[in-house]
C-alpha cells in the first residue's frame, strides 16, 4: 500500500475518497493482505490497474494477461 500511496495521497485522504476505514487502511499499509473487491476499490481510487496493486501486495503476476 505504501508503494501505491507514495506521492499520491496520504493514508487518510485515500481512506476519505475510498471508502475504507482508516484502521483498515493502516492494515493494508502494514502488509495485510485486500480482498479482491478491495483491491478494485484501491485500483480505482488511485486509477491504477489490479496487476499494480497486486504487485503492491507482493503477489507473483508473471504469466497473467496483461501482466
Amino acid at each position: 500500500m505504501k508503494k501505491l500511496l507514495e506521492g499520491k495521497m496520504t493514508m487518510k485522504a485515500f481512506s476519505v475518497a475510498s471508502g475504507i476505514p482508516y484502521p483498515t487502511v493502516k492494515d493494508y499499509n502494514g502488509g495485510k493482505m485486500p480482498s479482491i473487491v478491495v483491491a478494485v476499490t484501491i485500483a480505482k481510487t488511485l486509477n491504477c490497474s489490479l496487476v499494480e496493486v497486486a504487485e503492491a501486495f507482493g503477489c507473483d503476476v508473471k504469466g497473467l494477461p496483461y501482466a
